[in-house]
């Protein structure tokens, strides 16, 4: 009898966090403890095969057949690079968030910055189904970018709907290449 896919994934995983401890110990030759090296790890582990892959909803199956010759220093270090821009451009947001906030944050971006899709439906939320009519309105209200901070707010005076709704629906206009994508009032190029 064959076991199960998660006990065959093993060995996958396990060569995939080696070849990542290896990488973070060249990069920063025990600057680290072990705490911070833990912490980091499994963030770069996830984007980097998530991004190999294209997205955050990839299966046990698909890591059992994924290529660990193909997870590279280089596939890292391009990773890496993604998680210092993103730190870069969000410094005041990464000071007060720590732990598994600040990953999401940092993970979210990392998505947006290379494209992979899924983020969302990892945590159960799905981008709203908006009509092409409503988002059309949404870029209306909208002043040339780059939108200052609190933009959505501006768009539910006009439109007369939630904040919530607002900011869902500008990110939508990004998701779908109606707008250039952006945070905290920077272009993300």
């Amino acid at each position: 009898m064959r076991g199960s896919t998660k006990l065959r994934n093993t060995p996958v995983i396990a060569k995939i966090m080696k070849k990542t401890d290896e990488f973070i110990d060249t990069r920063h030759a025990g600057n680290w403890g072990d705490r911070r090296k833990s912490s980091i790890r499994y963030q770069l582990a996830f984007l980097t095969v998530s991004r190999m892959l294209g997205e955050f909803t990839y299966s046990p199956n698909d890591i059992l057949h994924f290529d660990t010759d193909t997870y590279t220093f280089s596939q890292m270090t391009q990773t890496w690079n993604d998680i210092e821009a993103v730190r870069k451009l969000d410094n005041s947001n990464a000071s007060r968030l720590q732990g598994k906030k600040l990953f999401l944050s940092v993970a979210s971006a990392v998505a947006e910055l290379e494209g992979i899709k899924g983020f969302a439906s990892i945590f159960g939320r799905r981008e709203e189904d908006y009509t092409e009519e409503f988002l059309n309105k949404v870029l209306e209200c909208l002043p040339s970018q780059p939108w200052p901070r609190g933009v959505h707010k501006i768009v539910s005076r006009e439109l007369g709907i939630s904040e919530i709704k607002a900011s869902k629906a500008i990110g939508a206009l990004m998701n779908r290449g109606m707008a250039k994508r952006q945070k905290n009032g920077e272009i993300l190029e």
